[in-house]
C-alpha cells in the first residue's frame, strides 16, 4: 500500500477520534489567563477566555477566546493550476499546547484524491507561537509529500515559514524533491529526416515528466472595507522552480483569500511563468470540529491563527514536456555521421552546406563525403568532370532516393520532382566512378566534344539510375569492373559511340543488371559486352528498348578464356524490344576457348538491318543458346542465324 493511501486512511481515523474541546469561560480585563486542570501539552480540553482584550493593532473582542483541540480539515481545489486536475483533500491537525494560546507543536496529516482517482498525501510537523506585543503568530513547519497523481510517483520534503498578523501576513515555502531528474515517458521512432549544415538529422519527439525544486514567497495585506468582517487579504509574491532538462519557472503570484466564517475560508489565485503559462485556481476549505466557534461577523483574535492551515502547495510540482530533438543520422558502413555536399548553380561560391551550397559541381570531394546532392538550380549546367571517391553517391533532387542509416532505411530529404539537373563539360568525362558509387537523376550532355558521360575502370560495384544521357561520346563506358553494376530506368540516346559498354579482360567476376533502360539512336551499339582472358561476366537485362542504333542492338563477344552468361527477359509486363538497328538486333560471338551462354525470352527483335538474332561459335569455345516466347520477324538478312 502506498504512503499516500496510508495517509488518507490515517486522516479519516484521526478525524473520528478527534473530539470537540470543552469551553470554560472566565472573564479577564487584560492579558489572557489560562484556567485548566489538564496537563500542559495535552491536545484535549483545556480552554481559556478573553473578554474586552484590545490588541496593539486595535479592535475589541467581546466574545470568549477558546483553546482549540484537534482539527478535521477538508479542502477542494479546482481550476488550471500547476497540476492537470482538480483534487479533494481531507486531513487532521493535532495541536500539542505548551503554553495555551501562546505556543504549541502540531502534527498534521493530509490525503487527497484527484478527479481521475489518483492519490497523494502529506505529513507535517510544526511549531507556532503567539507574540503578544506585536499581536503576531509565527510558525515553522517541516513536511513530507508523497504524490502519486502523475504518470510516476514522486516524494519531496518541504520547509514553511510564516508570520501572520492583522496588517501583514508573510510566508516562505521551500520544496525539494528526492529525485529531480527528468523521466522519459515515451519516445517516438525517428522520422522526417532533414538537412542541417553538411549532415542529415532525424526528428524525434520525447515526452518527459520531471519534478521541480524551488520555492515561493508572498506578502498579504488587508483589503479595505472587507477585512474587518471577512478578514479578506490580497497577497502578492513570486516563485522560482527548476527542473532537469527544462526551463526554469519564474513568475509572480497573486492571491485573494477571505474567511467566510471562522471555520470556512476561500481563495482565488493567479500565477504566470513561461513553463506553465497563465494559471488560475479556486479553493475552499473548512476546519471542523475543534475550531473556535466565535461569531463570524467580527474580526477574529490572532491567537486563533495558531490553528490556521499552513498555506503551501501540498502536491509535488511536476511538469510534462515534449522535446522535439534533431538526432544526427549515422552511416552504418563507417559508424560516422553522414556527410553531404550540396550544389546549386544559382548560389555564388558557397561552402557546400545545405544553407550555403556550392555554385558548381566540384572536381572531387573529401573522401569522407557520403553524398553529393545537386539541385537543378536555373536548369543550366551545374558543372561536370567530377571523380567520385569510394562509397560516394552523386544524387539529384529530381529523383526520390533512399538511404540506410543505423536506425533504419529512410527517404532522403530534399526530393523536388521536376527537370533533371544538367551536367556538362568540354573535355574528359562527366563522372568517373569509384568503388561502391552511385549516379542518379541527371541530364548529361556535351555537344560537339569527345566527352564520355560516365566512366569507370577497375572499380567494384556501381548503380546508375534514372539518368538521361545524350550527345556525348560514350554514354556509359566501363572496364575491368567487379562486383555488381545496376543500370535502372536510364534514357540513353543520340550518342556518338556506344550506349553501354562493358569490357573486361582480367580475371574477376562482375554482374551487370539492367532494368527498363531505353538505349536508342546511338552511333554504335546500344549494349556492348566483351570478356577476354579469364574474365567472367554475368548480364541480366530485363525489359527495356535497344533500338534504332547504327550498329547492333546488343553485341556480346568472348575471347581467350573469357566467359559470359547472358539473359534477356521481360520485366513484369514489359517485354524487351530490340528493333530497327542497322546491323543485328542481337549478336553473340564466341572465340578461342571462351564460354558463352545466352537465354533470350519474350523478346521482340524485328526490323533490324541484317539479322534479328545472330549466334556464332568458333574455335574451341563452349556455347549454349536458349530461346522461348520471342517474336523475331522482318529482319533484313534473316531472323535467327546460328553458326556452329
Amino acid at each position: 500500500m502506498s504512503l499516500s493511501r496510508v495517509v488518507c486512511s490515517s486522516c479519516l481515523l484521526l478525524a473520528l477520534l478527534a473530539g470537540r474541546s470543552a469551553v470554560v469561560a472566565e472573564e479577564l480585563t487584560s492579558d489572557p489567563v489560562v484556567t485548566s486542570a489538564d496537563p500542559v501539552g495535552a491536545p484535549g480540553a483545556a480552554t481559556s477566555t478573553v473578554m474586552g482584550y484590545s490588541p496593539p493593532g486595535g479592535g475589541y473582542y467581546d466574545q470568549p477566546l477558546e483553546l482549540f483541540g484537534p482539527q478535521l480539515r477538508g479542502r477542494i481545489d479546482v481550476g488550471n493550476g500547476f497540476y492537470d486536475d482538480s483534487f479533494y483533500t481531507i486531513g487532521v491537525m493535532l495541536p500539542f499546547h505548551l503554553e495555551p494560546l501562546v505556543n504549541l507543536w502540531f502534527l498534521e496529516a493530509r490525503g487527497y484524491v484527484t478527479e481521475y482517482s489518483r492519490f497523494g498525501g502529506n505529513v507535517g510537523i510544526g511549531y507556532r507561537w503567539y507574540d503578544a506585543p506585536s499581536d503576531r503568530v509565527n510558525g515553522i513547519s517541516f513536511w513530507y509529500d508523497d504524490d502519486n497523481t502523475n504518470e510516476l510517483q514522486y516524494q519531496q520534503i518541504g520547509l514553511s515559514l510564516e508570520s501572520l498578523s492583522y496588517d501583514c501576513d508573510m510566508r516562505l515555502n521551500l520544496y525539494y524533491p528526492f529525485n529531480n531528474d527528468a523521466n522519459m515517458l515515451w519516445q517516438t521512432p525517428v522520422f522526417d529526416p532533414f538537412y542541417r549544415g553538411n549532415n542529415i538529422f532525424f526528428r524525434q519527439n520525447t515526452r518527459y515528466e520531471m519534478p521541480f525544486k524551488g520555492g515561493d514567497a508572498e506578502v498579504g495585506v488587508p483589503v479595505p472595507f472587507l477585512s474587518d468582517d471577512w478578514n479578506t487579504k490580497v497577497f502578492a509574491g513570486a516563485y522560482y522552480f527548476a527542473g532537469d532538462q527544462a526551463q526554469d519557472a519564474i513568475g509572480p503570484k497573486v492571491r485573494l483569500q477571505a474567511e467566510i466564517t471562522p471555520q470556512v475560508w476561500a481563495q482565488v489565485q493567479y500565477t504566470y511563468d513561461t513553463v506553465w503559462g497563465s494559471l488560475g485556481t479556486f479553493a475552499v476549505a473548512i476546519d471542523l470540529p475543534g475550531g473556535p466557534q466565535n461569531d463570524f461577523t467580527y474580526q477574529q483574535p490572532m491567537q486563533h491563527k495558531l490553528a490556521a492551515q499552513v498555506q503551501r502547495d501540498y502536491r509535488v510540482h511536476v511538469h510534462r514536456q515534449t522535446d522535439r530533438q534533431g538526432l544526427i543520422a549515422v552511416n552504418p558502413d563507417d559508424m560516422e555521421p553522414f556527410e553531404v555536399v550540396h550544389v546549386d548553380n544559382t548560389n555564388n561560391g558557397g561552402d557546400g552546406t545545405y544553407e550555403n551550397p556550392l555554385g558548381t559541381l566540384p572536381a572531387a570531394t573529401d573522401p569522407d563525403t557520403d553524398i553529393i546532392f545537386v539541385r537543378r538550380g536555373d536548369g543550366m549546367s551545374a558543372g561536370g568532370g567530377i571523380t567520385l571517391s569510394d562509397n560516394q553517391r552523386l544524387l539529384s533532387e529530381s529523383i526520390e532516393h533512399e538511404f540506410e542509416a543505423v536506425r533504419g532505411r529512410y527517404i532522403l530529404p530534399g526530393y523536388n520532382p521536376g527537370p533533371l539537373p544538367m551536367l556538362s563539360a568540354t573535355g574528359g568525362s562527366l563522372v568517373t566512378l569509384g568503388n561502391n558509387t552511385e549516379v542518379t537523376g541527371f541530364f548529361m550532355e556535351a555537344p560537339n566534344t569527345a566527352v564520355n558521360a560516365i566512366v569507370g575502370t577497375g572499380f567494384d560495384n556501381a548503380t546508375i539510375r534514372a539518368n538521361e544521357i545524350s550527345r556525348v561520346n560514350n554514354a556509359i563506358l566501363l572496364s575491368e569492373a567487379t562486383g555488381r553494376i545496376n543500370l535502372v530506368d536510364n534514357l540513353i540516346t543520340g550518342n556518338a559511340q556506344n550506349g553501354v559498354s562493358l569490357v573486361n579482360s582480367v580475371s574477376g567476376d562482375v554482374t551487370l543488371t539492367g532494368i527498363n533502360n531505353t538505349i536508342t539512336d546511338n552511333s554504335a551499339d546500344a549494349v556492348n559486352i566483351a570478356a577476354s582472358s579469364n574474365a567472367r561476366v554475368n548480364v541480366f537485362l530485363q525489359g527495356g528498348s535497344y533500338s534504332q542504333n547504327r550498329f547492333n542492338g546488343i553485341d556480346v563477344a568472348t575471347t581467350g578464356n573469357g566467359s559470359v552468361r547472358f539473359t534477356l527477359a521481360r520485366n513484369g509486363g514489359m517485354n524487351p524490344v530490340v528493333s530497327g538497328n542497322r546491323f543485328d538486333g542481337l549478336e553473340f560471338t564466341a572465340n578461342d576457348t571462351s564460354s558463352l551462354w545466352a537465354s533470350i525470352n519474350n523478346t521482340t527483335a524485328s526490323g533490324n538491318g541484317i539479322f534479328g538474332l545472330y549466334f556464332r561459335e568458333a574455335d574451341s569455345s563452349i556455347t549454349s543458346l536458349n530461346q522461348s516466347g520471342n517474336t523475331i520477324t522482318g529482319n533484313g538478312a534473316g531472323n535467327v542465324v546460328i553458326v556452329p
